[in-house]
């Protein structure tokens, strides 16, 4: 499926502000997106309606890893799977950090996927630090 994604601006200020040791928050949280949905670098956490289904609202995401594409530990990842509790359309999701008021990314699908109880989807975003 086809897809939009951007870092968002909140995403790379919080960023920075664990690189400087300032309050920040690590990314962690992940959550179904179930309005309109645009991968915009300046919208932020509260520009996007959340998911309020059984199984699809924001949770601390089932693997949050660090990998290597150009030289190591030069790439993150966020995955979950959800597994609706209830009939929901979905837009897309977030990426977030453990206090879920900043966001770090937003992956916008090109279509709507229509959640049954009981179907999965799997969410990942990944992103790569780069020295270039």
């Amino acid at each position: 499926m086809s897809q939009a994604q951007v870092a968002n601006n909140e995403g790379i200020t919080e960023t920075v502000l664990l690189m400087v040791g300032t309050a920040a928050d690590e990314l962690y949280n992940i959550c179904c997106i179930k309005t309109a949905c645009s991968a915009a670098t300046a919208s932020g956490y509260s520009s996007y309606t959340q998911s309020a289904a059984a199984g699809l609202t924001e949770v601390s995401a089932d693997t949050v890893t660090a990998s290597s594409s150009a030289f190591a530990n030069d790439t993150w990842c966020i995955a979950h799977p959800f597994t609706a509790g209830a009939t929901e359309a979905v837009l897309g999701f977030i990426a977030a950090n453990s206090s879920g008021d900043a966001l770090y990314g937003v992956c916008c699908f090109a279509g709507v996927v229509n959640m049954e109880i009981s179907d999965t989807l799997t969410c990942t975003m990944k992103g790569t630090l780069s020295n270039t």
